[in-house]
Parts: structure tokens; C-alpha cells; sequence
């Protein structure tokens, strides 16, 4: 299948995606995030939290009630 999808800042054609880590705030809480970008323009396309990242801390919590409540 050919991928005809555009940026909408440039109108170049988007082969790939530029993905980077970026720092997420919300309601004065960090996560951990990534950033969707344009590789012609840098274009910010979309933004998503990191699902390993909030995985590994979701663990390091539980983790952490169990071991207290021993």
C-alpha cells in the first residue's frame, strides 16, 4: 500500500514519523510522553503519554503497597 497521507503544515508527503520523548503536564503531574513529528518540517502531528513508561510506574506503585503491607 502506498502512503499518501500529508502534513498538513508543509503538504509533504509523510513516509515516516519523527518520534521523540517529551515531557507530558497535566493538572501539575509529569508523565513521560512522546511527540509525533514531520520529518520535512519538524511539525508537531501528535502527542501520545508513553505506555511503557506509565507501565513500569504503575508496577513500582503496586510493588510498593505489597512490600508495606507485609
Amino acid at each position: 500500500m502506498i502512503n499518501t497521507a500529508q502534513c498538513p503544515s508543509c503538504r509533504e508527503t509523510v513516509q515516516n514519523i519523527v518520534v521523540e520523548d517529551m515531557p507530558m503536564l497535566c493538572d501539575g503531574i509529569r508523565w513521560k510522553g512522546f511527540s509525533y513529528s514531520c520529518p520535512a518540517c519538524k511539525t508537531i502531528l501528535g502527542v501520545q503519554m508513553n505506555p511503557r513508561a506509565l507501565n513500569n510506574e504503575l508496577e513500582d506503585k503496586v510493588v510498593t503497597k505489597l512490600k508495606k503491607g507485609k
